[in-house]
């Protein structure tokens, strides 16, 4: 019989705890695993939400294979892969407004995209299968969520086959590193050694500092860097992967609460157009300063007119001239085939060397491993 894809749901609107928590699931096993898709919702303080987001609350998703480890990064990391891996930005809804509902869908891929057959968790071999997620919902009328709002839900798909397990390959992901970048010099990251590695994820982010300020240049070298099969400044990487991960311009709109002068961190880069807008018919909202992901709003009454000082509803969009903000993937095997990467287990050693440009970004390394069962 022919294989075929089923999707199943493992867990429906299961309540999450109030505050910081690490919760397990039990992933299915009968099957190969393609991906698996997590949902996390929470509905916001009845006043507002001026400072938590699912994704940045959502600190660690792990998915625990027996004793090995295959899945470890943060939310953001998780949407940043997919963002490579699918083409698009997850979905979700961000909102800081009364009692709004913020929700965002985690892709937690095993495959290249979807419908991949030679990339999967021969699931059906393991004793045991775990999604771990470790989430903040932090509990405030005006910074954070409405108490016993947190909810969960989990969605697998599955290729339903006879392939022989050991043809299919599995993507291990995985925070390698972490830093806070200085003021100058160079930084080099120690790749561990041992399977073949397809890409290496670089993400840096400081709060209203341009992309590619705090880190400006990224060169891989084997062996003491007697070969560099990567070494470009940060901006011509990201322009390269905007053509050949074939991504669009990134666009992110949300619904703010603001008055005159107050800031957005938008985590959108080299933003090259911004929009604000009104929901009152009396009041008008402009984009007086932008700095970095960093806009600052104007706020101001039609009617008398004057600059506004209480909070109201705004909606924001905005337009970046990269594909992915804040990072770049380190791309060892473009033609996506596995005829490509780089067997570690060959080499003395591999690097990642950054060039610091400016203090204070958050940097991390995600490294995906290219592993088999033969």
């Amino acid at each position: 019989m022919p294989g075929r894809w089923i999707t199943s749901t493992n867990i429906v609107d299961e309540t999450l705890d109030d505050g910081a928590q690490t919760k397990t699931y039990n992933l299915s096993k009968s099957n190969f695993l393609s991906d698996v898709m997590l949902r996390i919702r929470a509905t916001n303080g009845a006043t507002s939400n001026l400072t938590t987001t699912i994704d940045g609350q959502t600190s660690k998703i792990e998915v625990l294979a027996q004793s090995s480890t295959l899945k470890s990064y943060t939310g953001i990391e998780c949407l940043r892969l997919a963002r490579f891996a699918l083409g698009v930005w997850p979905s979700g809804d961000e909102t800081q407004l009364p009692a709004g509902v913020q929700h965002q869908e985690f892709p937690i891929l095993f495959c290249r995209g979807v419908g991949d057959e030679a990339a999967m968790l021969a699931a059906k071999l393991l004793k045991s299968l775990q999604l771990k997620v470790t989430v903040d919902i932090s509990i405030s009328a005006t910074a954070g969520y409405a108490t016993t709002t947190g909810r969960i839900q989990i969605v697998e798909r599955e290729w339903v086959s006879d392939d022989p397990p050991l043809s299919k390959f599995i993507l291990k992901e995985t925070e390698v590193e972490t830093y806070t970048s200085l003021a100058s010099g160079d930084k080099d990251f120690d790749i561990p050694l041992g399977q073949t590695v397809r890409r290496i994820m670089l993400q840096a982010y400081e709060a209203a500092i341009e992309d590619g300020t705090d880190v400006t240049h990224v060169k891989v070298g084997f062996n003491n860097f007697t070969e560099t099969p990567i070494d470009a400044r940060w901006d011509m990487l990201q322009a390269q992967n905007k053509q050949d991960f074939r991504l669009d311009d990134f666009v992110k709109a949300v619904l703010i609460m603001g008055e005159d002068a107050d800031t957005y961190a938008s985590r959108v880069s080299r933003i090259k157009a911004a929009f604000a807008q009104a929901r009152t018919a009396v009041s008008v909202y402009t984009i007086t300063a932008v700095a970095g992901d960093t806009i600052t709003i104007g706020y101001s009454d039609l009617a008398t007119p004057t600059a506004l000082t209480t909070d109201a509803p705004c909606n924001i969009q905005v337009v970046s001239a990269t594909g992915n903000p804040f990072c770049v993937m380190l791309d060892f095997d473009p033609g996506g085939n596995f005829m490509q990467g780089i067997p570690t287990a060959l080499l003395d050693s591999m690097k990642v060397r950054i060039t610091n440009g400016g203090a204070g970004a958050a940097v991390a390394l995600v490294m995906q491993e290219l592993l088999s069962l033969a």
